[in-house]
Protein backbone atom coordinates (compact mmCIF):
# COMPACT_ATOMS: atom_id res chain seq x y z
CA UNK A 1 0.00 0.00 0.00
CA UNK A 2 2.70 2.20 1.13
CA UNK A 3 4.27 1.74 -2.54
CA UNK A 4 1.34 2.92 -4.52
CA UNK A 5 1.24 5.86 -2.23
CA UNK A 6 4.81 6.82 -3.47
CA UNK A 7 3.67 5.80 -6.58
CA UNK A 8 0.61 8.25 -6.71
CA UNK A 9 2.66 11.04 -5.35
CA UNK A 10 5.09 10.91 -7.92
CA UNK A 11 2.74 10.76 -10.85
CA UNK A 12 1.23 13.84 -9.39
CA UNK A 13 4.44 15.30 -8.86
CA UNK A 14 5.19 14.79 -12.75
CA UNK A 15 1.70 15.66 -14.02
CA UNK A 16 2.31 18.89 -12.07
CA UNK A 17 5.46 19.29 -13.58
CA UNK A 18 4.02 18.74 -17.35
CA UNK A 19 1.40 21.46 -16.65
CA UNK A 20 4.28 24.01 -15.51
CA UNK A 21 6.26 23.16 -18.37
CA UNK A 22 3.00 23.12 -21.01
CA UNK A 23 2.11 26.68 -19.31
CA UNK A 24 5.54 28.06 -19.86
CA UNK A 25 5.99 27.07 -23.26
CA UNK A 26 2.40 28.76 -23.97
CA UNK A 27 2.71 31.76 -22.71
CA UNK A 28 6.55 32.21 -24.30
CA UNK A 29 4.17 31.57 -27.33
CA UNK A 30 1.12 32.92 -27.59
CA UNK A 31 2.17 36.16 -28.79
CA UNK A 32 4.02 34.66 -31.84
CA UNK A 33 1.87 35.26 -35.22
CA UNK A 34 2.07 32.20 -37.33
CA UNK A 35 4.46 31.16 -40.14
CA UNK A 36 3.18 33.09 -43.61
CA UNK A 37 0.63 35.29 -41.57
CA UNK A 38 0.91 38.76 -41.61
CA UNK A 39 -0.27 41.33 -38.92
CA UNK A 40 -3.42 44.07 -39.42
CA UNK A 41 -0.61 46.76 -39.57
CA UNK A 42 1.62 44.74 -42.57
CA UNK A 43 -1.78 44.02 -44.33
CA UNK A 44 -2.79 47.74 -44.63
CA UNK A 45 1.09 48.97 -45.63
CA UNK A 46 1.41 46.30 -48.28
CA UNK A 47 3.77 45.31 -46.51
CA UNK A 48 6.44 47.66 -47.36
CA UNK A 49 7.55 50.56 -45.37
CA UNK A 50 6.17 53.86 -46.04
CA UNK A 51 9.95 55.59 -46.46
CA UNK A 52 9.61 53.11 -49.54
CA UNK A 53 6.31 53.86 -51.02
CA UNK A 54 6.14 56.51 -53.88
CA UNK A 55 3.45 57.64 -55.78
CA UNK A 56 0.37 59.88 -54.99
CA UNK A 57 -1.18 59.56 -51.85
CA UNK A 58 -4.93 58.50 -53.36
CA UNK A 59 -3.61 55.41 -55.35
CA UNK A 60 -1.29 54.44 -52.64
CA UNK A 61 -4.23 54.62 -49.70
CA UNK A 62 -6.02 52.80 -52.46
CA UNK A 63 -3.49 49.86 -52.70
CA UNK A 64 -3.51 50.07 -49.03
CA UNK A 65 -7.42 49.28 -48.40
CA UNK A 66 -6.92 46.43 -51.37
CA UNK A 67 -4.32 44.80 -49.56
CA UNK A 68 -5.72 44.83 -46.08
CA UNK A 69 -9.16 43.56 -47.94
CA UNK A 70 -7.33 40.85 -49.37
CA UNK A 71 -5.28 39.65 -45.96
CA UNK A 72 -8.82 39.29 -44.25
CA UNK A 73 -10.10 37.46 -47.26
CA UNK A 74 -12.74 40.05 -48.18
CA UNK A 75 -12.83 39.52 -52.58
CA UNK A 76 -11.72 42.31 -54.01
CA UNK A 77 -14.84 43.05 -56.23
CA UNK A 78 -16.55 43.40 -53.35
CA UNK A 79 -14.36 46.10 -52.17
CA UNK A 80 -16.17 49.54 -53.09
CA UNK A 81 -14.72 51.64 -55.42
CA UNK A 82 -13.72 55.37 -54.25
CA UNK A 83 -13.74 53.99 -50.71
CA UNK A 84 -11.58 56.87 -49.93
CA UNK A 85 -12.51 59.97 -51.78
CA UNK A 86 -15.04 60.31 -49.27
CA UNK A 87 -13.12 63.31 -47.47
CA UNK A 88 -13.17 65.28 -50.48
CA UNK A 89 -16.65 64.56 -51.39
CA UNK A 90 -17.27 66.12 -47.64
CA UNK A 91 -14.88 68.63 -48.49
CA UNK A 92 -17.05 69.17 -51.61
CA UNK A 93 -20.00 68.79 -50.00
CA UNK A 94 -19.28 71.44 -46.96
CA UNK A 95 -18.40 73.97 -49.93
CA UNK A 96 -21.67 73.19 -51.49
CA UNK A 97 -23.70 73.98 -47.99
CA UNK A 98 -21.48 76.62 -47.19
CA UNK A 99 -22.98 78.33 -50.21
CA UNK A 100 -26.27 77.29 -49.98
CA UNK A 101 -26.26 78.50 -46.20
CA UNK A 102 -25.14 82.14 -47.74
CA UNK A 103 -27.55 82.42 -49.81
CA UNK A 104 -30.15 81.75 -46.88
CA UNK A 105 -28.76 84.16 -45.30
CA UNK A 106 -28.62 86.93 -48.32
CA UNK A 107 -32.14 86.41 -49.01
CA UNK A 108 -33.12 86.71 -45.04
CA UNK A 109 -33.99 83.09 -44.93
CA UNK A 110 -31.10 82.93 -42.09
CA UNK A 111 -29.11 84.66 -39.68
CA UNK A 112 -25.59 84.46 -40.07
CA UNK A 113 -25.53 82.68 -36.84
CA UNK A 114 -27.73 80.09 -37.79
CA UNK A 115 -25.35 79.65 -40.66
CA UNK A 116 -22.56 79.34 -38.63
CA UNK A 117 -24.30 76.98 -36.16
CA UNK A 118 -25.64 74.80 -38.85
CA UNK A 119 -21.81 74.57 -40.30
CA UNK A 120 -20.54 73.76 -37.08
CA UNK A 121 -23.03 71.00 -36.87
CA UNK A 122 -22.07 69.62 -40.22
CA UNK A 123 -18.06 69.63 -39.03
CA UNK A 124 -19.78 67.64 -35.91
CA UNK A 125 -21.20 65.23 -38.30
CA UNK A 126 -24.66 66.21 -36.75
CA UNK A 127 -25.87 67.28 -40.29
CA UNK A 128 -25.32 66.24 -43.93
CA UNK A 129 -25.25 67.92 -46.79
CA UNK A 130 -28.02 66.73 -49.08
CA UNK A 131 -26.20 67.17 -52.26
CA UNK A 132 -24.18 64.13 -53.45
CA UNK A 133 -24.83 62.05 -49.88
CA UNK A 134 -26.03 58.49 -48.87
CA UNK A 135 -27.80 58.60 -45.79
CA UNK A 136 -28.48 56.02 -43.77
CA UNK A 137 -31.27 55.83 -40.86
CA UNK A 138 -30.43 53.16 -37.85
CA UNK A 139 -33.72 52.69 -36.65
CA UNK A 140 -34.89 49.18 -36.72
CA UNK A 141 -37.52 47.75 -38.92
CA UNK A 142 -40.85 47.43 -38.22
Amino acid sequence: MKNYKILYLWAVVVLAIAVVIGCGVWASTRNDTPVGSRTVSEAISGGVSQEQQSGSASSLQDDQVLSLASSLGIPLDSVPRGILKEQSSREQNREELRRTLNVAVENGLLTSFEAHGVMQAFDAGLVTSAVDSFVAESSPAR
